[in-house]
């Protein structure tokens, strides 16, 4: 059970999971060197947009104990205290312990910005979107349906706390059938960076 809390508000509950976190990204191909090569990931689903996503969104976790290793193997450079930072500007250190403990340093957001994601029960989203505008407060993008080509639709919202950060609340069962891996992501991917001059 997802619980959030704003001061002087009602306390709301959800039944969801958190799904993913958003980077903005100035240079595709050098990112996805990073991601790849680097931090060890691997694309497990791909979409291009012609206009860019409604949303304004797309996401990310990571955990590894050989980043440091891959990053010296793609002379990638590794900052002070093994930090490594992303082409978009993102720091990422690395701990080599199982468990990160928190740096107690403020977050550096580059040239970008981020976003939390969460599921929630499709039904759950009105009465959400109702409490948000009852209370006056910040609805980014309102509940709308985001079709993506070939593969399922997915109804999102957009809320602002009140520091001004995104939090996304996705229809989960859409979001299961539309994030399912799709083996050919990666030949998609290098196909449209090819295209492009990101």
């Amino acid at each position: 059970m997802l619980s959030f809390h704003w001061s002087k508000m009602a306390q709301a509950q959800l039944t969801g999971r958190a799904l993913h976190y958003v980077f903005k990204i100035p240079d595709r191909k050098e990112t996805m060197r990073f991601y790849r090569n680097v931090l060890g990931m691997k694309v497990q689903r791909h979409e291009e947009f012609a206009e860019g996503c409604e949303a304004t969104c797309n996401g990310i976790t990571v955990k590894s104990k050989e980043a440091l290793e891959r990053a010296q193997k793609e002379n990638w450079p590794i900052l002070p205290e093994n930090k490594l930072e992303a082409p978009g500007g993102y720091i990422f250190q690395v701990i080599d312990e199982d468990q990160p403990t928190d740096s107690g340093e403020a977050v550096t957001r580059g040239k970008a910005y981020g976003r939390i994601a969460f599921s929630c029960l499709h039904d759950e989203q009105p009465p959400l979107s109702e409490l948000i505008e009852q209370k006056e407060q910040t609805i980014l993008t309102p509940l709308i349906s985001l079709p993506t080509p070939g593969k399922a639709d997915v109804r999102v919202i957009i809320l602002a706390d009140p520091d001004g950060h995104e939090i996304c609340f996705v229809d989960d069962e859409s979001y299961r059938e539309l994030s399912q891996p799709d083996p050919e992501s990666e030949d998609v991917l290098e196909l449209h960076m090819k295209k492009d001059t990101s």
